[in-house]
């Protein structure tokens, strides 16, 4: 008995340590245009808590958006349910998209940005 409590405080810890190494990666379409593509990354790993609610937000982390056949990549903060993508280094352009309750992003025009998918990477070290 004593070798399965050690294997699954073991476990446990391991896991434990796993949560916090990875970042997590959503991806939205925007639903007029298909081609116009916003992808978040954040900074650092979910803590156990949210992965056990399903879900991975982090106040800060990178971006890659692709509209009118352009790509912008930067850095993006969240402030309750807004994310202010920075589209410059200076901080002086800035485009925002509110969290839904359904998932989805709006934007500042009104356009809708559905969730497609979620996923994790480890962190390379």
């Amino acid at each position: 008995m004593g070798k399965r409590v050690q294997l699954t405080f073991i476990t446990v810890a391991l896991a434990g340590m796993l949560a916090g190494c990875g970042r997590g990666i959503d991806t939205y379409i925007n639903q007029k245009d298909a081609a116009q593509t916003l992808e978040l990354t954040t900074d650092k790993g979910a803590p156990l808590r949210e992965i056990a609610k399903g879900s991975f937000e982090s106040p800060m982390g990178e971006f890659i958006l692709q509209r009118d056949q352009q790509i912008a990549t930067g850095r993006y903060s969240k402030v309750d349910n807004t994310y202010i993508l920075f589209l410059d280094k200076d901080g002086n352009r800035k485009f925002r998209v509110e969290m839904q309750p359904d998932s989805s992003l709006r934007d500042e025009n009104g356009v809708v940005w559905e969730h497609r998918t979620h996923s994790r990477m480890l962190r390379s070290w």
